[in-house]
C-alpha cells in the first residue's frame, strides 16, 4: 500500500500540520495490533529537504475519528478528525467533537497554526531518528524524544558505524524497507 505526501505546497494555507493517515474503510482510520507481531514499511527520504520533520509514529486514535464517542460529532475519520498525540496538541481545530474554540489564539509567526485552551492526548509509539541531548537532560532516564535504554541499541553503537547513510548498507539515498 503505498503512500506518499508532498509536504510542500502553494495552498492557502501551506504546508499546516501535514499528516498521512491510513484509512481501513472510507470512514475509519486503519488500526494496527502492535503487540506480538511485526510491520515492516519502505521509506524514501532521498528527497525530504533539510529541516523538514519525515516521522513514522502511531498513535492510539479512535478508529472512527471520535464520531462514536462523541455524538454530536459527525464529520470522522473521513474528514480526518479525531487526531491525538502524546504532546497534547492545542492546534486541533476540533477536540472531543467540540470547535476548540475557546481561547483561540493565532500564532504571531505563522498564520497557519493557532492553538486552543484544549488539547488531544493519547498514546503514541514513535520510530524516532537521531537526536541530540545536552548536559543535564542527557541523565534523565527518558528524553521527550527517546527511552534512552531502548534508544541505546543500535547498530552503530554495536560497531556497525557503515550501517547507515549514503551508499551504506541501509542506503537513505533511495528507499529502504
Amino acid at each position: 500500500m503505498p503512500v506518499s505526501l508532498r509536504y510542500l505546497n502553494n495552498q492557502s494555507l501551506p504546508n499546516a500540520n501535514s499528516r498521512v493517515f491510513l484509512m481501513a474503510t472510507e470512514t475509519r482510520y486503519q488500526t494496527f495490533t502492535l503487540l506480538g507481531n511485526d510491520i515492516a514499511f519502505d521509506i524514501d527520504i532521498s528527497n525530504v529537504a533539510c529541516g523538514l520533520n519525515a516521522a513514522l509514529y502511531f498513535v492510539a486514535m479512535s478508529p472512527d475519528g471520535g464520531s462514536n464517542e462523541f455524538p454530536t460529532h459527525r464529520a470522522g475519520a473521513k474528514y480526518g478528525t479525531g487526531y491525538c498525540d502524546a504532546s497534547c496538541p492545542q492546534s486541533q481545530r476540533y477536540v472531543g467533537g467540540k470547535s476548540n474554540i475557546n481561547g483561540w489564539e493565532p500564532s504571531p509567526y505563522d498564520s497557519a497554526t493557532s492553538i486552543g485552551n484544549q488539547g488531544a492526548c493519547c498514546s503514541e509509539f514513535d520510530v524516532n531518528g537521531y537526536s541530540i541531548c545536552e548536559w543535564d537532560e542527557c541523565n534523565q532516564g527518558r528524553l521527550p524524544d527517546c527511552d534512552r535504554w531502548g534508544c541505546d541499541y543500535t547498530p552503530y553503537r554495536l560497531g556497525a558505524i557503515d550501517f547507515v547513510g549514503k551508499g551504506k548498507t541501509v542506503h537513505t539515498a533511495r528507499q529502504f524497507t
